[in-house]
């Protein structure tokens, strides 16, 4: 049994003056993952001066602590809390003047270590810079990882920066008092609306590719990622209807819940559930044209079959349970 102590070493207080950046990595039960992500740090942030690695560790019951611990990691135990409460954590430990917030499945890249210093440029400018870029996918993903994931990570413009792969400065990320930490999903989103409803510059760097590992393979998984999300729309009327895809689930499901009314009610109102059904073609269609607008009719078209799973998981997350969506 390794104690907390054991597990959370204290840097030399000369070290803190000589870091440059501090990689954030909040981690459950990621043992396979955790040793691939910190080799890529290992091998594509050399050449940036002195970094530390933080891994805090949700309560892994797995070896997931003992693989960080054995590649010179600072491994932190902090089984209750949320994402968001770990990701806190760790900026609070932080030594580096930057902080890279990661995913434990996250792998940086060449094209990442051959753009890194222009954002650290852009970073130490004296704006209140947000950086990163969106994850994409292994180039030998799976249709959905490939249709979906890697051509929404070439998109320019973004709403804002996933907290899997975000890099921000220290001292920018402890006055704006880190992520909501009552969130269980989302505090992402609501980190960079809250940045830039204060002045911050949100920067989308492409060149900054990440490739994250744990996207979903399949439709099933697909759908339970999204119901895992949907519920980040669920802590107020009002963020409900400031979230397009929240009010966009809602219309999806009104949509459904005509169509199978009109095919049952006794009279058969076939105009009323072609009239939906149309409706819900339109929406995902359009769904579709305006995510990938800048890829083949091809990408869209198949993208608004996947948006049809995509809405259907943001709907499940309405009514999510956590028991139901274990193992």
């Amino acid at each position: 049994m390794i104690s907390r102590e054991q597990l959370s070493p204290v840097a030399p207080a000369d070290m803190a003056s000589q870091l440059t950046i501090s990689f954030i990595i909040p981690a459950r039960n990621e043992e396979r993952n955790i040793g691939p992500t910190i080799e890529s740090i290992r091998r594509y942030a050399s050449g940036l001066g002195e970094y530390e690695i933080i891994v805090v560790d949700h309560g892994s019951e797995d070896r997931t602590a003992m693989v960080a611990s054995s590649s010179n990691a600072r491994v932190f135990v902090r089984p209750g809390g949320t994402i968001a409460s770990l990701r806190n954590f760790g900026a609070q430990q932080a030594l580096g003047e930057i902080l890279v917030f990661l995913d434990a499945d996250v792998d940086l890249t060449k094209s990442w270590q051959l753009h890194i210093s222009k954002a650290m440029r852009e970073l130490n400018s004296g704006s209140s810079v947000i950086t990163g870029s969106h994850c994409t996918a292994p180039t030998d993903g799976t249709w959905i990882e490939r249709f979906w994931f890697r051509n929404f990570a070439v998109l320019a413009e973004t709403t804002h920066i996933g907290s899997g792969h975000l890099i921000i400065r220290r001292d920018h990320f402890l006055r704006l008092s880190g992520f909501d930490a009552s969130l269980d999903t989302g505090e992402d989103y609501e980190f960079c609306r809250r940045a830039l409803a204060r002045g911050a510059v949100l920067i989308n760097e492409q060149n900054l590719e990440v490739i994250h590992r744990g996207f979903p393979k399949g439709i099933i998984a697909f759908v339970r990622r999204e119901a895992w999300h949907g519920r980040g729309d669920l802590g107020s009327w009002h963020k409900i209807v400031e979230s397009k895809v929240a009010l966009a689930s809602i219309a999806f499901f009104v949509l459904h819940v005509v169509i199978f009314s009109a095919l049952i009610a006794p009279s058969r109102m076939w105009g009323m559930a072609v009239g939906a059904l149309a409706t819900l073609f339109g929406l995902l269609v359009a769904s579709a044209v305006v995510r990938y607008r800048h890829c083949s009719p091809f990408v869209i078209a198949v993208n608004a079959l996947i948006f049809y799973f995509y809405y259907l998981g943001r709907t499940v997350g309405f009514f999510y349970r956590p028991s139901w969506w274990r193992g």
